[in-house]
This record gives C-alpha cells, sequence and structure tokens, in this order.
C-alpha cells in the first residue's frame, strides 16, 4: 500500500499493489511436506543414521541409533564420538570421518561401538554433504547393526578351528597306530623266539646251531 499526496502532502488516495505468491506459497508448502516424508522415513528405518559437523559434532541422530546406544537426543546432539564412547573409539571413529572430508566420497568400514555388555559391531557407510560453494559441511553415517553376524562368524571359526584340531588329532592317532604297529610286529617275534628258545633250553635241546639260527631270524626283522 503506497499513499498518494498532493502538494500540499495531503493523502488523496492510496495505491494498492498485489503480488502472487501462489507458487512461493506452493513450493514451500511441498518442502514441508518432503521434510516431513524424510523425517518419517529416517525415524521409522532399521538402520542407524547421524549426522555430524565438520567439527565431529552430532547435529542429528534418529531414534533407531537413540534406542541402540541407550542415550536420549540430549547425551547426543552437541558432543563428538570421544565425549560419548570414549578416547579410543572417538579416535577411530573421527579418523573415518575426516577421511570422507579428505577424499569428499563415501566410505563403508565395519565398526565397533562398546554399548552395553557386548557392545555391537555394525557396518557404517559414510558419505559427505555439501553447501552451495561444493565444500564439505557436514557427514552422514548410515550403520546396519551387524552383531549376529559376526558372533555367527566367530562361531563357525571356531568350529573350523575345533575340526582342524581334531584332525590333526586324528592324524597323530593314525602315525601312532602305526609305529605302533611296526614295533610290535617285530617285538612279537622276539618274544615267540625266546619262548622257543626257553622251551628247548628245558628240554636240553638248545644247541649251538640252534642258537645262531634264532639269532639270525631276529637280525633279519
Amino acid at each position: 500500500v503506497r499513499a498518494i499526496r498532493n502538494f500540499k502532502k495531503e493523502v488523496e488516495g492510496h495505491v494498492i499493489s498485489f503480488v502472487d505468491n501462489t507458487e512461493i506459497v506452493r513450493a514451500l508448502e511441498e518442502s514441508r511436506t518432503y521434510r516431513e516424508r524424510l523425517s518419517n522415513i529416517l525415524e521409522n528405518t532399521l538402520a542407524l543414521v547421524s549426522m555430524k559437523d565438520i567439527s565431529g559434532e552430532y547435529i542429528y541422530v534418529n531414534r533407531k541409533f537413540l534406542e541402540t546406544t541407550g542415550k536420549s537426543r540430549e547425551e547426543i546432539i552437541g558432543r563428538t564420538d570421544e565425549e560419548i564412547f570414549g578416547a579410543e573409539v572417538g579416535s577411530s571413529l573421527r579418523e573415518n570421518d575426516l577421511l570422507v572430508m579428505k577424499r569428499k566420497s563415501a566410505i563403508q568400514s565395519d565398526e565397533f561401538l562398546p554399548i552395553g555388555d557386548s557392545g555391537i559391531h555394525w557396518a557404517a557407510s559414510r558419505f559427505p554433504l555439501f553447501d552451495r560453494q561444493g565444500r564439505v559441511q557436514s557427514i552422514c553415517i548410515v550403520g546396519i547393526d551387524i552383531s549376529d553376524r559376526v558372533k555367527d562368524q566367530r562361531t563357525i571359526s571356531n568350529q573350523q578351528e575345533e575340526l582342524a584340531r581334531y584332525g590333526k588329532f586324528s592324524a597323530i592317532a593314525e602315525i601312532s597306530a602305526g609305529i605302533a604297529h611296526e614295533v610290535n610286529t617285530p617285538l612279537n617275534v622276539i618274544t615267540t623266539k625266546s619262548d622257543l628258545m626257553q622251551r628247548l633250553a628245558d628240554q636240553g635241546k638248545l644247541d649251538t646251531p640252534t642258537v645262531h639260527r634264532l639269532a639270525n631270524d631276529v637280525k633279519r626283522m
């Protein structure tokens, strides 16, 4: 609205201008709907979704992330991995964040988070989000809990190790049996010859040629 004045600066009328902002309102409404849909997807997915700024502080975590970590949103937002998970794990996670910012591309990694009694293993995909100037402004992380898979793999690995040990024991047993057979065979012959010499001696039939013959039999074993 603009007032129209005469030379005495008295208001003689008004000019009213109208601007059609229907497209702007529609665009804002569509944007709001889009954000709501995206929020619903992120909050109901089974994946752990989080976002950090370039300093490493969390600026977003979804419901699954909070449920898995057992923490509230207030305990996560504005804090770093080192503050949440400790220096060792936090340093490792930070290295992956920095690698994403350096490469300006996505990376995948299997990581461990010290959560609960046994912690969780998750497969994480990190990718950068850019501003209008093409600079990395934040890091988005989407992770899947693979603790059960890791546990199954360890169980299979342990079973394979047990089978390998059993295989070694079996081989040792076969070798031992072979050695025992090789040893027992001449021992049986010696025992038999000794018994024969004892009987001949008792009967008074153990002459020198007989002794030599039995000794030669033992030497040929």
